[in-house]
């Protein structure tokens, strides 16, 4: 063969083999980014936009065989069956779009297969379950988007699994626990957005667990029917009955049977009764950062004037000695303040913002 026939096959040879090894290459390359890709929406994606109802413990078992890779229900959760015992079954859920709502559930003690659910858009219904005695198992979710409802759960003996719950979208209510005893799982709830209404929890006896809630956020509080709650001076409750007028406590024991007897015992020293809405006297600017004017229409001799923090501590008083006056806040922290206006006639009670 002549020597350029020879360097040609050669050549040609060389090529194909380059050719076939690049596109070798480029098919494992093409198969292993598509493997890659199956593989990160497979294991992660949303599901059920009708959402989805369990009645049985079968469903509930079978939930990952009959929905594989789904981890993200986009519809609402109702979980309502006489023999579901566990919720194991929902490892690995992570969010639920609508409402979950667990009710009627006879034998379920706890909701401890839901470990993995960080989130729910619209509201936690839990209701008429009968021997479920805490909540564990809501440990990793921090928001639900709309209400929080506990309703006549017979043996919940307290609120623990909500312990990482910040905000609440809707209204909390709690209501016919007979043997709930302790929500101081709640601490870390910074606000809700609606009415805060507690009643025919006949063991409870404190709402410490309420303490930390943002109390402009509530629109209306309803205590009542109680029998063991005598201890609701809680700084949200107490600030809400001093500056709101939607306000219901009664029938519980002493100590949270009106707003009287909860006023006495809040951390500022005003009562409920002598706290009045005539615009005896006025506050602006508000917001203010530095000076503040107050303008009464009382008879400014033997006028106290007390500037309060939401802690119920005086930070700044002053005697008011004509009917308008301007005081100097530069030095408050910012914050939500108290102005209390006393004398021999009356108590009145404002308040304002300093940035």
């Amino acid at each position: 063969m002549p020597c350029f026939s020879l360097y040609l096959s050669v050549f040609r040879n060389d090529a194909v083999k380059s050719s076939c090894i690049t596109l070798c290459i480029m098919k494992k390359l093409f198969f292993l980014f598509f493997g890659l890709l199956l593989w990160f929406t497979g294991s992660s994606q949303s599901c059920l936009p009708q959402g989805i109802t369990f009645s049985t413990q079968a469903q509930i078992d079978d939930f990952h065989t009959n929905y594989p890779n789904c981890t993200q229900i986009e519809g609402d959760v109702t979980i309502r069956g006489a023999d579901i015992t566990n919720l194991n079954g929902l490892n690995g859920l992570k969010s639920i779009g609508g409402s979950l709502n667990i009710c009627y559930d006879s034998v379920l003690t706890n909701l401890s297969g839901l470990g993995s659910l960080i989130s729910i858009g619209n509201n936690l219904y839990l209701a008429y379950n009968p021997v479920m005695t805490d909540l564990t198992g809501l440990n990793a979710v921090s928001h639900i988007g709309g209400a929080l409802q506990i309703y006549w759960n017979h043996a919940l003996s307290s609120v623990t699994g909500l312990n990482n719950i910040i905000t609440i979208g809707g209204f909390l209510d709690f209501i016919g626990n007979d043997t709930l005893t302790d929500i101081t799982a709640l601490a870390s709830l910074k606000s809700i957005n609606g009415y805060l209404r507690v009643g025919w929890n006949n063991s409870l006896k404190s709402l410490s667990g309420l303490g930390s809630i943002d109390y402009e956020t509530i629109t209306y509080l309803d205590i009542y029917y109680n029998d063991s709650l005598s201890d609701c001076s809680v700084n949200t409750i107490c600030y809400f009955i001093l500056t709101a007028r939607g306000v219901q406590i009664y029938s519980n024991t002493t100590g949270c049977n009106s707003k009287q007897e909860v006023s006495d015992n809040c951390p500022y020293d005003v009562t409920v009764e002598s706290i009045t809405n005539d615009n005896v006297f006025s506050i602006y600017p508000n917001p203010a950062s530095d000076k503040i004017t107050l303008e009464t229409s009382a008879t400014p001799t033997q006028n106290q004037l007390s500037i309060m923090n939401l802690c119920g501590q005086e930070v700044l008083t002053c005697q008011i000695t004509q009917p308008k006056m301007q005081l100097d806040i530069s030095t408050l922290p910012s914050g939500v303040y108290f102005v209390r206006l006393t004398n021999d006639r009356i108590t009145e009670v404002g308040k304002f913002v300093k940035q």
